[in-house]
């Protein structure tokens, strides 16, 4: 290998191994629940613009009227804020801050 090709591949493993290391970064969105599946750990929540389905995290939480409640507590029509981070093609929810009135 020459010089070049050694420093490139240098570089590349060097961006691999920093892309390993940044933690995930939080998103938060805010719309209406959409529909609730607790059998599949999972709901959908609509924005302005689309539906997203955001599987709750292990140690996720969901907040109706800022009480600790579950998933199966949620109800279509719900209004939510999601806080989640996103793990290759699938939205994790951390946090769901639901209010009902």
């Amino acid at each position: 290998m020459n010089v070049l090709q050694k420093s490139l591949v240098g570089v590349l493993a060097l961006t691999l191994l920093l892309s390993l290391t940044v933690p995930a970064l939080s998103a938060e969105i805010k719309g209406t629940i959409a529909s609730v599946r607790p059998e599949k750990n999972e709901f959908v929540l609509t924005d302005t613009f689309k539906n997203m389905t955001f599987r709750l995290d292990r140690d996720g939480m969901v907040l109706i009227n800022g009480q600790l409640r579950t998933l199966a507590d949620l109800r279509a029509g719900d209004e939510a804020v999601v806080i989640f981070e996103r793990q290759n093609q699938q939205l994790i929810a951390r946090v769901v801050h639901c209010t009902r009135h």
